[in-house]
């Protein structure tokens, strides 16, 4: 929480916040498998989705279809297997250069902060979820100005 003091690294230190609140509660979402088939996530999937019914991400077409399914970039999985591979304000994980996706998130790391931002905002999503009720601590860190 103090590294929210510093200019520049809020999403950052939101984002690890979020994670370990979650891993910690033991609601941290799975990174690997499947969550709705239990199959290791399909790497070369065009399309990803997140569903916080079954606590993860999933590649399964008829399970990206289904209602309830968040659709995601492949960037925001990936930073948050980094939040898992490093120690707590660490951003120097890089990039995979065998990843068929790595295209697709050149923006990212233009700005790296974009991953931190959606990542977060899928976190804080995904919270209010298991809470069942609007949490007031989203609308204060997600205003309309960022």
């Amino acid at each position: 929480l103090r590294t929210l003091e510093e200019p520049g690294r809020e999403m950052p230190a939101l984002l690890q916040f979020q994670w370990r609140l979650l891993e910690e509660t033991g609601y941290a979402p799975r990174l690997d498998d499947d969550a709705v088939t239990g199959e290791p996530l399909e790497e070369s999937a065009d399309v990803l989705a997140f569903r916080p019914d079954a606590g993860g991400f999933t590649t399964d077409p008829a399970s990206i279809a289904a209602p309830g399914a968040w659709r995601l970039r492949r960037s925001t999985l990936r930073r948050l297997r980094e939040l898992t591979e490093t120690e707590p304000g660490d951003r120097s994980a890089s990039p995979d250069p065998h990843d068929p996706h790595e295209s697709q998130d050149r923006q990212d790391r233009s700005d790296p902060h974009g991953a931190d931002t959606r990542a977060c905002r899928l976190l804080a999503s995904y919270a209010r979820h298991l809470a069942g009720r609007d949490l007031p601590s989203i609308a204060w860190a997600f205003d309309s100005s960022d």
